[in-house]
């Protein structure tokens, strides 16, 4: 008589950002975890890297009384910590807990080979309230502005050549020419 095993159906699990603390990850690699899924980043080639130095400093010396944080990672949710390459974030003690929307001024994420993970990351963004995201598209040579979170969407999206003046919502009093 054969056994029959029984009907199950395969059921996702989402890990929680404790689980994703808690796995034997290789240090030598970076990772995000969104909505419950690690995503594997691909390695920085050197255009990128250092299209993200060379903005981090510009942001730097532009906008006072903020942190530009490369390559950290942010918590809004027991299932998301995404990793953006640059997000400007209120001055504060970050050796507790990481930058909460709340925090964040400014994401920007530099799009070399990931341009479509990078928009597939808005929804997320936009999810969590983060009111301006640029993508630094540096194939198509733009810079895509993102404003007005409204669910998983932004309402308004703006195109600009780099170099060109971007005053960023949280800093109105600021004109940044990102230029790569």
């Amino acid at each position: 008589m054969a056994l029959l095993e029984p009907r199950t159906h395969s059921r996702p699990y989402k890990l929680m950002v404790d689980d994703f603390y808690r796995l034997d990850l290789p240090s030598d690699k970076r990772y995000e975890l969104l909505e419950g899924v690690i995503y594997q980043m691909p390695a920085m080639g050197p255009r990128h890297a250092a299209t993200v130095e060379r903005v981090a400093s510009y942001v730097r010396a532009q906008i006072a009384g903020v942190q530009v944080r490369e390559e950290k990672l942010i918590y809004w949710g027991k299932n998301d910590l995404p990793q953006p390459d640059l997000a400007v974030v209120k001055s504060a003690d970050y050796s507790r807990q990481h930058p909460q929307p709340e925090d964040i001024c400014l994401l920007v994420e530099v799009a070399d080979t990931t341009l479509a993970h990078d928009r597939r990351k808005l929804a997320d963004y936009a999810k969590a309230g983060v009111q301006e995201v640029w993508i630094l598209n540096l194939e198509e040579y733009q810079i895509e502005v993102y404003l007005e979170p409204k669910g998983g969407k932004y309402r308004t999206q703006h195109l600009y050549e780099p170099g060109d003046p971007i005053i960023p919502y949280a800093f109105a009093e600021i004109a940044l020419e990102i230029a790569w």
